[in-house]
């Protein structure tokens, strides 16, 4: 599944999942556009902890959140650490909690992931409106969280063949070497999964298929790929669009991708 729209609202470049949109969901991967940070963070990025000036994050989230739809105050983040831990939002947290995941029933609040690179993953369980956004970067492929996430939907009574996914903009082939590391310890998935489908040699490197992972990680757990939509997008290759901390490095900004289960 390919079909988007990219677009801009308040200036705020985004690619978005149409699927989803038909189905009752609003999600906006956004990009760096827009925004008012300056030097290496220009201009949308979302993030306080790479070292950008926290007014100028402030009124970037404001505007992330007027172009959702709803107050700032709305926007429900949580504390990414590279692991699998699933949360439930009901209402905004006071302390974000230790997670990569967040879904919700509630269409008054805005789920947010931020991302450099790794994947913002969106999953729509139409029947329930249930709403659930994600960060999936290597080190949650190779602990299969997208298919912890699909068998912990389904735990929750969804059929898995139904869900709607979707991949935002994130570094992809050609552009995402990895070390020796990153080759070993995919071997830990076990041996239904084979290293040459996603990496290639190149100058004593890898290159990593990360987009494709995440995707047959779905599949095999059930989802199907008619409902799986991926961006076109590379964080890496577009500088003009995205923040890269491959490309970067530590002083890259974040984006913000953002879903919201539209009202009736």
């Amino acid at each position: 599944m390919v079909s988007g729209m990219p677009g801009s609202s308040s200036g705020i470049w985004f690619d978005s999942p149409l699927p989803f949109y038909e189905k009752g969901a609003l999600v906006m991967f956004c990009g760096r556009r827009g925004g008012t940070s300056k030097g290496p963070y220009e201009s949308l990025n979302a993030s306080y902890k790479v070292g950008d000036d926290p007014k100028a994050v402030a009124r970037n989230r404001e505007m992330i959140a007027r172009a959702m739809g709803v107050d700032p105050g709305r926007l429900v983040t949580m504390r990414q650490v590279h692991g699998t831990a699933i949360v439930e939002a009901n209402e905004p947290f006071d302390d974000p909690p230790l997670a990569d995941a967040l879904y919700t029933t509630n269409p008054e609040l805005v789920l947010c992931v931020l991302t450099a690179d790794c994947i913002p993953l969106a999953a729509f369980w139409t029947e329930a409106r249930l709403l659930l956004m994600a960060h999936v970067g290597w080190r949650g492929a190779l602990q299969r969280f997208p298919e912890l996430i699909v068998r912990h939907l389904k735990g929750l009574g969804a059929d898995a063949h139904d869900l709607l996914f979707a991949l935002g903009p994130s570094i992809k082939r050609p552009w995402y070497m990895v070390g020796e590391d990153v080759r070993q310890r995919f071997d830990r998935l076990a041996d239904s999964y084979r290293a040459e489908d996603y990496f290639t040699d190149i100058d004593g490197g890898f290159i990593f298929d990360l987009t494709k992972l995440v995707v047959d990680q779905l599949k095999r757990a059930g989802a199907n790929r008619e409902n799986i939509w991926v961006s076109e997008y590379c964080t890496f290759f577009r500088p003009d669009l995205f923040f890269s901390y491959r490309r970067d490095g530590k002083r890259s900004g974040r984006q913000m991708s953002c879903g919201r289960i539209m009202a009736r």
